[in-house]
């Protein structure tokens, strides 16, 4: 990778940051809000900076909205971990966003102590994390397909839907799309070098990202591969390894400072727990939340590419005719299935984290679309107009889009 790719990638990535705050996108329910409603927001009231900076900045991005979980992140960053002593325990599952957008606060709270501040730190902990992901994304992508792949892959992440929503809210979306990718990386470097040291050490890693979400799809489609492959003993000591972060700060939080512990994919979702209520039901209801399970899921990985990248991916993948890539293709889809079923929520911001399979496969899928066409022009013409139609929805407000479509969001 060349310092020009990184610095593109760099200039990318702000020029995104730097539309998404001018033309943002957000939803219409009462959990989003401008950044006058945040005053006295969870009753924490504006200083006399954060009402100065905030009416200097509110012409030039007067219609940016934060969503509430933003809102709270920001709370609980600037006062981490003392906010989960006032009793605010949502987030106590979700320690590892609010603390380093906490250390990364400190610097500038030595400037002036106010949450203008601490939002500042959490954008930047966002953009920092996104690049990463861009230099893991095309790092892989590089490697199982080609240089020209890999970076039409890391723009089109760069400007997708997702990116233009979550980049410039101060909440862990972000954090959770660098968990996945990472987390892939590390599974790639332990396959191509395994040894007892790297399988014990990336475990561990890998189960500090339960500490962002609960996304237990990354640990089941590790677990799986594990099965699949034969490794019965590495696949144990990775589930048992990868448990202990989420149990360590279990016993500091609960145990050491008496904190209420709770899930909140349980207690506000019901994960899992309406899995084992079904039998209550009757007959028909639970085949009938059995059947819509997987139109629910497609329809949720369809809105969350908007449907054009899913499709070109099954082109790409039934072009690279390789036994591997449908192996991960379906089990990565698999395990974020698991996961969704098992919330009983069917996001597209959760099903767009199979980037990494659905992009560089799309690449393909346009390029074996594009030999066919004999006419040069025609192909120019169609691989530009595929390119646009992907793009162009990080232009649009998509969240309104979504709410037309009756679509859950978040």
């Amino acid at each position: 990778m060349t310092k020009k790719i990184l610095i593109f990638f760099i200039l990318a990535i702000l020029a995104q940051a730097g539309y998404s705050f001018l033309v943002p996108t957000f939803g219409t329910s009462d959990c989003w809000k401008d950044l006058s409603a945040l005053n006295n927001y969870k009753g924490h009231t504006y200083s006399s900076f954060d009402q100065d900076l905030v009416g200097k900045v509110y012409g030039l991005v007067g219609n940016y909205h934060v969503v509430c979980d933003a809102g709270g992140f920001v709370l609980l960053a600037h006062d981490f971990p003392a906010d989960y002593f006032r009793g605010r325990t949502l987030f106590i599952n979700r320690p590892l966003y609010p603390l380093l957008v906490n250390l990364a606060a400190r610097p500038l709270h030595l400037i002036v102590n106010s949450y203008s501040m601490t939002f500042a730190a959490a954008i930047l902990v966002n953009i920092l994390l996104f690049f990463a992901s861009c230099v893991l994304f095309y790092r892989l992508a590089e490697k199982y397909f080609s240089p020209k792949t890999a970076l039409i892959s890391v723009i089109l992440l760069i400007f997708s839907p997702f990116a233009h929503s979550w980049l410039v809210q101060p909440e862990g979306n972000i954090l959770g799309l660098f968990s996945v990718v990472a987390a892939l990386a590390l599974l790639d470097d332990y396959v191509s070098r395994p040894t007892r040291a790297r399988l014990m050490i990336y475990s561990l890693i890998v189960g500090v990202t339960f500490l962002v979400k609960m996304n237990i799809a990354i640990s089941i489609f590790i677990f799986f591969l594990a099965v699949y492959g034969r490794k019965f003993k590495q696949g144990a000591v990775f589930f048992l390894l990868h448990l202990v972060p989420l149990a360590l700060w279990y016993l500091v939080a609960a145990k050491w400072w008496g904190l209420a512990f709770g899930v909140q994919e349980v207690s506000k979702f019901g994960a899992g727990v309406w899995i084992l209520a079904l039998y209550k039901q009757p007959l028909y209801r639970a085949v009938g939340e059995l059947l819509a399970a997987v139109p629910n899921f497609f329809t949720a990985l369809f809105y969350g590419f908007l449907g054009l990248p899913v499709i070109l991916s099954l082109v790409g993948l039934y072009k690279a005719a390789e036994n591997k890539f449908y192996i991960l293709y379906g089990g990565l889809l698999g395990s974020f299935f698991v996961l969704m079923f098992a919330l009983h929520f069917y996001l597209p911001r959760h099903a767009f984290l199979v980037f990494p399979l659905v992009y560089p496969l799309a690449v393909a899928g346009i390029e074996t679309v594009a030999a066919a066409i004999g006419n040069e022009s025609a192909r120019k013409f169609f691989i530009a107009a595929t390119y646009f139609l992907i793009i162009a929805p990080t232009f649009l407000d998509i969240f309104k889009l979504y709410e037309y479509l009756g679509v859950i969001y978040s």
